[in-house]
């Protein structure tokens, strides 16, 4: 399952990212992101990823584009950072450690 919770000026991207978990968070992003003009996403909880998760970034990236709100996502997992390097991605979604 996964979880996106808020504290402060971070939200937290929680739990397994596959195909039948990240249609729950896809929203709850989009709702906040929408209210916002800058937002800054942490993965260090992200215990799994395939390439929905990098969809789910990828979608969440282009809908705050769209939106003028500034996208940051910090403490990504090993796994997160490979896929985003084979992928030829790691531009596009723009990390910080």
């Amino acid at each position: 399952m996964a979880t996106l919770s808020q504290q402060d000026d971070t939200l937290f991207l929680s739990g397994a990212l596959n195909f039948g978990t990240v249609m729950r968070v896809l929203p709850q992003g989009i709702a906040i992101f929408a209210t916002v003009k800058q937002a800054t996403i942490s993965l260090r909880n992200v215990v799994y990823t395939d390439s929905a998760g990098i969809a789910l970034l990828i979608e969440w990236k282009r809908f705050c584009v769209a939106q003028s709100c500034e996208l940051r996502f910090t403490d990504l997992p090993d796994q997160f950072q490979t896929y985003l390097q084979l992928t030829g991605m790691t531009k596009v979604i723009m990390t910080e450690n």
